[in-house]
């Protein structure tokens, strides 16, 4: 006992645990009533509002369960794990989200939910590459960006050297872009990287920084007189301040543009487009034009002197340019000649390499004619050109390229096929067995076909057909040989034996599956069934990998090989049915359908709402749509009465279940019918 006159603190108690407080009152004389009362002592929820979860930051995914650390706090004053609560983990894994629930302990009770994010690792960028990778840069001028394309998780992007004045890339998507500023001439490789916390990649990008170029020469200047069109006069050459700059030329008008109408440039050669004569005119000036990688320019007009030399042959021919296919080896084309203002002037003759050179290989030069050094195909090839020299006495030359025709010699087929080699028994006359075909290196050579020897008397040829002229049997006879003949229109053939197989035809019989008709069909009659039942159709066959049935009335399905048929009139169906060599063939059933009136009632009803019998239900009746159904009691009272019952009588009558007992039913199936007839017996609980 304690003796107390004001609030006292009590200390050491445990968070959660009920104490009994006892008081008496005592009055001055030491005498009082006793009383006493009950305090419970709770410690501080954690749902006050004065406590507080610092959010957690997103954790990375590592494999292992992530529990990071929690700041708990009461006002302004942090929580001490352990003492004041403890903390459980659920779904820290995998990423997602993840809980963290917080439990009171010590002086706090109770509990709070922090949730956190689990986020996958980034993934290791990879496959750099820019769109374009190379670009000339002319100051003024803004680039065209330089994008990026790349794997993995956004990086950000550094680049290596810095980039020159006016152009930047941008460190989150790496675009490079910009205008150039200042003045700036080679070109530099810059270096790209772009990463994450995982891992980086790297690619180059390429700038040409580009100034105009300042000259242009040619070297040499001058072309002999008589040289044939086309000779070059000399080559190109542009001055520029750009290291390993590129340029191209081009004759433009201006000062200088005389004589441009009788030069053309190729590449980087200036070339004469006629043959001059020294004695009309020795001089000429044109007016070029370089425009070097970056597109800028420089013109200049360039003179041009005609050398006065000895006249050079000007022509040369071919006696005669075609050849036979199939030559033989070292067979001569032609023979050559020249044309030379020299008269009297002799010429030697040479294959050289250049324009028209592609078939030099194949040909060789015997003094002057020109010969083929190996047996030619048409349909292989059927034109060469070969490029000749011809060289006067005084060395002087002329050059020009030789088309060689190559004339066609009718070849002789070398094999034949047939699309199918096999057909089904029981064929129809005529009926085509497959087509046949040619191997002919003559393109568009037509080909007719004869039945040579073998069993010819059970086939035809119609066309490019072969075609069956008997009825075949398997067993009587499983495989026939014949042989083939295919002739060209130029009377050359080939012969092939080829062996016709003979299948066996597929059998499909019919199988009724209720109890009431449980009879199958012999292969090839019918099957017959009730109106409102069903057949299973079953097709008995090898290799078969396509059916077609029809019609399509009352079938279940009709691409499978056993189909359901419930047709409501007899119908004859017929499947065509395909092997894996795409030979096809029909195959016939007939289901008869009788309209007998097969029904069958039940006579049961127990409307208790387990699911058996709560319905009085007569199997079949929905094939006759037409019938009337009435239920009579033991007095003879019409209880129910329906046109084209459902199968929804359920025992009732006015919406109350009848007394349990028998009743009496009459099932009109239509004019002409004889009722059905029979007993129900009602189970209910009256």
């Amino acid at each position: 006992p304690v003796d107390i006159s004001s609030p006292v603190t009590i200390t050491g108690l445990t968070n959660g645990t009920t104490y009994l407080v006892k008081i008496r009152g005592v009055n001055t004389a030491g005498q009082g009533a006793a009383s006493s009362a009950i305090s419970v002592i709770t410690g501080i929820s954690l749902s006050n509002q004065s406590i507080t979860v610092d959010p957690i930051a997103n954790q990375t995914y590592t494999g292992s369960a992530l529990t990071p650390a929690m700041v708990v706090k009461d006002g302004t004053s942090k929580l001490t794990l352990s003492t004041d609560y403890t903390v459980a983990y659920t779904n820290n894994t995998n990423v997602g989200t993840a809980t963290a629930t917080i439990t009171g302990a010590g002086n706090y009770t109770g509990t709070k939910i922090q949730t956190f994010v689990i986020v996958a690792r980034p993934i290791v960028p990879s496959g750099l590459s820019y769109s374009p990778a190379t670009q000339t840069v002319r100051q003024g001028a803004a680039i065209s960006p330089l994008i990026p394309t790349i794997s993995g998780d956004t990086p950000g992007y550094t680049i290596s050297p810095a980039l020159a004045a006016g152009l930047s890339i941008n460190a989150t998507s790496g675009i490079i872009s910009g205008t150039l500023t200042a003045a700036q001439t080679g070109t530099v490789r810059y270096t790209v990287t772009a990463s994450n916390t995982e891992g980086s990649t790297t690619s180059t990008v390429t700038l040409v920084f580009n100034t105009a170029p300042t000259g242009i020469s040619v070297a040499p200047s001058a072309v002999a007189e008589n040289a044939a069109s086309g000779t070059t006069v000399g080559t190109l050459s542009a001055t520029d301040t750009d290291a390993g700059d590129t340029f191209t030329y081009e004759l433009v008008s201006g000062t200088g543009n005389t004589d441009n109408a009788l030069f053309t440039i190729d590449g980087a050669n200036l070339k004469a487009t006629t043959a001059f004569d020294f004695e009309t005119k020795n001089s000429y000036t044109v007016r070029v034009r370089t425009s070097d990688a970056g597109g800028l320019s420089f013109e200049q007009a360039i003179a041009v002197t005609v050398i006065n030399v000895n006249d050079a042959p000007t022509d040369l021919a071919l006696s005669t340019t075609t050849i036979n296919e199939n030559n033989a080896a070292n067979a001569v084309i032609g023979a050559l000649t020249s044309t030379d203002q020299d008269a009297g002037d002799t010429h030697t003759y040479a294959l050289v390499s250049g324009t028209g050179s592609t078939d030099n290989a194949l040909f060789t030069i015997d003094g002057a004619n020109l010969k083929a050094t190996t047996a030619f195909d048409f349909e292989t090839k059927n034109s060469y050109t070969v490029r000749v020299r011809t060289s006067d006495a005084g060395g002087l030359s002329f050059e020009q390229a030789i088309t060689i025709t190559v004339i066609n010699v009718n070849d002789a087929p070398t094999d034949l096929a047939l699309s199918a080699f096999a057909i089904y028994e029981n064929n129809a006359i005529g009926a085509t067995i497959g087509e046949l075909s040619s191997k002919d290196q003559d393109a568009g050579d037509k080909h007719t076909y004869t039945l040579v020897s073998g069993d010819v008397s059970s086939f035809k040829v119609s066309g490019n057909q072969l075609v069956a002229s008997v009825v075949y049997v398997h067993g009587t006879k499983n495989s026939y040989e014949i042989v083939v003949k295919s002739t060209d229109a130029g009377g050359l053939s080939v012969n092939k034996a080829i062996r016709i197989t003979i299948l066996q035809s597929p059998e499909v019989i019919g199988r009724a599956n209720l109890a009431q008709n449980k009879q199958s069909s012999v292969v090839g009659q019918s099957i017959t069934i009730s109106k409102g039942y069903s057949a299973n159709l079953v097709l008995s066959a090898s290799n078969i990998v396509k059916y077609a049935w029809s019609p399509a009335t009352g079938l279940s399905s009709t691409n499978i090989s056993n189909p359901i048929a419930n047709p409501t009139q007899t119908t004859t169906y017929t499947v065509r049915v395909t092997n894996a060599q795409g030979i096809s063939t029909d195959v016939f059933v007939t289901v008869v359908v009788l309209e007998d009136y097969n029904i069958t009632p039940n006579n049961v009803v127990s409307p208790d709402g387990d699911g058996v019998n709560d319905f009085w239900t007569i199997e079949n009746l929905s094939a006759y749509p037409t019938n009337g159904v009435k239920i009579f009691d033991k007095a003879g009272r019409i209880i129910f009465d329906a046109k084209n019952y459902q199968n929804t009588w359920n025992g009732q009558l006015n919406g109350e279940t009848l007394h349990e007992g028998t009743y009496y039913y009459v099932i009109n199936l239509g004019p002409g019918t004889r009722p059905k007839t029979g007993y129900i017996t009602l189970f209910s609980n009256k």
